[in-house]
């Protein structure tokens, strides 16, 4: 079942319309990956790619019985972008404001390496390094 052949994915359509399980894992099969790469290519992380795909995907169960071919140009792929498009909007517009986190083994590596609490030595002054904190704060 290819993606190219316009009589076999109208028929495809027509069973996941139908709400036929095996035509929706084959949906998911041909159109999940390239959802995912839309997702990476407009600068989501691996993580949010996923959630946008999964909220596609559920979009595309209520919508699905929308779609129709009117002109010979149409396609289900090029309909399909434009649910991405905006989904990824929307994930960009809920995260707006959002400080992006950096992550990473190079950030896990720092975070682990931090002790389980902070040095309670005095300086050779007599100051604790509590003290020598709240009075570089203020």
């Amino acid at each position: 079942m290819g993606v190219s052949n316009p009589s076999t994915s109208t028929s495809l359509l027509e069973l996941a319309k139908g709400h036929d399980p095996v035509a929706w894992k084959r949906l998911a099969e041909l159109y999940g990956p390239l959802v995912y790469q839309w997702a990476r290519r407009a600068g989501l992380q691996p993580d949010d790619a996923a959630d946008v795909m999964q909220s596609v995907f559920a979009n595309l169960s209520v919508n699905l019985i929308r779609y129709t071919r009117r002109t010979a140009t149409d396609s289900f792929r090029g309909w399909l972008y434009v649910l991405v498009r905006n989904q990824i909007r929307d994930h960009f517009r809920a995260r707006k404001g959002e400080a992006i986190a950096a992550g990473g083994t190079n950030s896990l590596q720092q975070i682990l390496d931090l002790p389980e609490q902070a040095p309670c030595s005095d300086s050779p002054d007599g100051e604790t390094d509590l003290n020598q904190l709240r009075r570089r704060a203020m």
